[in-house]
């Protein structure tokens, strides 16, 4: 056999062996990309998230304040319910004495 028919049959699992190479570089560098992209939508939907849970929760401290505010209101109604019940009482008690007037025709 002589040396160009060595080299001949040589290149072929050559340039084979070269383009597996490089097809590797170029599907790792493919695969880094895809990552990085999923990476970088995970992020993006992480700060929408925070900002949704960010917007809740102030939107949940607004009500507890509404809510105290609205407990603090009907505590001053209750107060208020008592004193007419006590003013009713006293005023049923001073009518339990006056007459009845029924005019008739």
């Amino acid at each position: 056999m002589d040396w160009i028919a060595l080299i001949t049959v040589a290149i072929a699992p050559l340039t084979a062996l070269a383009g597996w190479f490089a097809g590797k570089r170029k599907r790792n560098n493919d695969f880094l990309h895809q990552m990085q992209s999923s990476i970088n939508n995970l992020v993006a939907e992480n700060t929408k998230l925070l900002n949704d849970i960010i917007t809740v929760k102030k939107q949940n401290m607004e009500l507890l304040i509404q809510n105290e505010v609205m407990r603090q209101k009907l505590s001053d109604l209750e107060e208020q319910n008592i004193l007419f019940k006590e003013e009713i009482t006293v005023l049923n008690h001073k009518l339990e004495n006056v007459k009845t007037i029924t005019r008739t025709k």
